[in-house]
């Protein structure tokens, strides 16, 4: 190989590195960032054309808590017409004069003695516990206050 070959080589070589180290354009990239975007645009419109609205979604959703209750609610009720609220097999009974039945609060009138509002039980013993909790801080507290300053006096330069 000669030299001056060997330098046209090396020249071409350094042309090539240069050209692909070269930023490209902003122009086209902007083109090609703004064409992706519309390719990734027309793709969802297209998933869209399936989508139901959220509404739809919204109505069909029930979580399980839902479900049970449904279930609960119906469960053991008639599943064929009757003719009458109470099944000819079954009698009324515990009944008070008054009219409402004897079991239920308030004698079925709808009212029922006010419940009287107070702490939840266990709510002394918690304090109790709190308090106690409290002291044992406060006198950490004083002893760690009381080392320090120690400690600082001991720190301080003695005087002559």
């Amino acid at each position: 190989m000669t030299k001056t070959s060997e330098l046209d080589e090396l020249k071409e070589r350094i042309a090539e590195l240069e050209r692909a180290a070269t930023p490209p354009d902003p122009a086209a990239q902007e083109r090609a960032s703004a064409e992706f975007r519309a390719e990734m645009h027309r793709m969802r419109e297209g998933r869209m054309a399936y989508a139901m609205h959220p509404s739809v979604y919204r109505d069909m959703a029930m979580d399980d808590a839902t479900a049970r209750s449904i279930v609960r609610d119906h469960y053991g009720a008639p599943s064929g017409p009757s003719m009458s609220g109470i099944p000819s097999s079954q009698t009324v009974t515990g009944v008070r004069p008054g009219g409402g039945p004897a079991n239920v609060p308030g004698g079925g009138s709808g009212w029922v003695q006010p419940v009287s509002l107070s702490n939840p039980p266990g709510v002394a013993l918690a304090d109790r516990l709190m308090d106690a909790q409290d002291a044992r801080d406060r006198a950490e507290l004083i002893e760690r206050e009381a080392k320090l300053r120690a400690m600082e006096r001991l720190a301080e330069p003695k005087q002559p």
